[in-house]
């Protein structure tokens, strides 16, 4: 059931981020609510929180969208540093930074172009668009990631060529304006920590079934 936009989650509140695709869970993360305000949606995924990600069935093969294969989601733990995820509301992507396996530094940025996020009772829905842009802590070497699952789904019919010339748009414009004080990569979330007290959210009740 989706929430409307004015309603917003306390900071600290665990809550769910989920991918969905066709009606189904694609992927489910518990997270930590770290900021939600009308300019900056923030949360923390912590490092050892067992979520849920898709498998090939009667493999341990990930699954693309492309690929048209039967699935099933299985537990995964989330090793290494923890993870905190940056979106502005209506924004299509948001910013990942990955913390080092001790969790004790940035250890690199994430663009993530997807489906603007979308509230729900439990977090908030998205589907993730494949192409993605990594960047160093710093912000002075970039790259694209996964240039080829990205043909792929246009290839399949699955994002239509006016979309993808929207979604690379977006996201060299994102690596146009890095250095922008406007910029989440220049709002000192290089320098956040988790809080210390903060412990591991467990899946809730309902968190397979999509909205």
């Amino acid at each position: 059931m989706d929430l409307p936009s004015t309603q917003h989650w306390q900071a600290g509140s665990p809550i769910l981020l989920r991918e969905t695709w066709h009606g189904r869970v694609w992927t489910a993360r518990p997270v930590t609510v770290v900021q939600d305000t009308p300019d900056v949606i923030a949360f923390y995924m912590v490092p050892g929180t067992k979520y849920k990600h898709p498998r090939v069935v009667g493999t341990d093969r990930v699954p693309t969208l492309m690929t048209g294969a039967a699935w099933q989601l299985v537990d995964v733990i989330w090793h290494g540093g923890g993870a905190l995820y940056l979106s502005m509301p209506g924004s299509p992507y948001m910013i990942i930074g990955f913390r080092s396996d001790d969790n004790a530094r940035l250890d690199r940025w994430y663009v993530n172009l997807q489906t603007p996020l979308r509230r729900t009772t439990l977090g908030f829905d998205y589907l993730d668009q494949e192409l993605d842009i990594v960047l160093s802590p710093d912000l002075d070497s970039w790259r694209w990631k996964d240039e080829e699952g990205f043909a792929a789904l246009q290839q399949r019919g699955l994002i239509t060529p006016s979309d993808a010339a929207r979604l690379r748009a977006v996201g060299e414009a994102i690596i146009r304006q890095r250095y922008a004080a406007t910029s989440l990569l220049q709002q000192g979330w290089d320098r956040w920590s988790p809080p210390p007290v903060w412990s591991v959210p467990g899946l809730p009740p309902g968190w397979d079934e999509a909205g």
